[in-house]
């Protein structure tokens, strides 16, 4: 099965103006205890206040726009939302909002979604990478092996050093949903071949796509 990392267009050619968005109202509540704590990218809560995000009137409204105030899931129209309920996505929620465009309040979504990929993942097969920033010299491959293993090698990095997957292998039990979110490492929001298409030919606007060749399924 065949995925691809989904961005925000910064082509000014479709959203108008970069960036598109110039302002969000996000309640001060979240800011602070109890909800700063709780407003995380693996749960989902049910909120009594949403926000709205407010365009530049410059900008083009597209299906899908920018995220601002939130640092994981995407924001899209009825359009776009339509698409994904007929498809196999995780567990998620579609938060509500409006985007205001030239003073226009239109109803969007925050659409939060999120499995641990960790647990569909072959572990010993699954590899990455640590190298050097100045040169991206390779100075080992590993397997990734276990989710503390990853954060533990991630906070023992020498001066210079990073890591990337080098290969994520799914094993037999992941379900093969069409949108998920990596959260092995990099926290990029991946599409199966299938959504893009229908995503094209319905002209959803807003995004950008690139092909990830290191992704594969026992």
């Amino acid at each position: 099965m065949k995925y691809y990392t989904i961005v925000t267009s910064r082509d000014e050619k479709v959203i108008g103006k970069y960036p598109q968005v110039k302002t969000n109202t996000m309640p001060y509540e979240w800011l602070k205890p109890p909800l700063n704590s709780k407003i995380r990218y693996d749960i989902f809560l049910d909120f009594d206040k949403y926000f709205d995000i407010i365009l530049d009137d410059d900008a083009i409204l597209t299906a899908m726009i920018e995220r601002v105030g939130v640092s994981w899931g995407i924001i899209i129209n009825d359009k776009f939302k339509n698409i994904l309920i007929q498809f196999n996505i995780p567990p998620h929620r579609f938060y509500p909002i409006n985007v205001i465009h030239q003073g226009d309040a239109h109803q969007y979504y925050w659409f939060h979604f999120y499995i641990n990929i960790f647990n569909y993942i072959d572990l010993e097969k699954s590899t990455f990478e640590v190298f050097n920033t100045a040169n991206f010299k390779v100075i080992e491959e590993l397997p990734v092996t276990s989710e503390k293993f990853i954060r533990d090698k991630q906070n023992s990095f020498a001066f210079q050093e990073n890591m990337r997957l080098n290969k994520l292998v799914f094993n037999q039990g992941f379900p093969e949903y069409d949108i998920w979110m990596n959260n092995v490492w990099g926290f990029s929001n991946l599409i199966s071949r299938k959504l893009l298409n229908v995503l094209n030919e319905s002209q959803i606007t807003g995004f950008e796509y690139q092909e990830q060749n290191i992704i594969g399924v026992l």
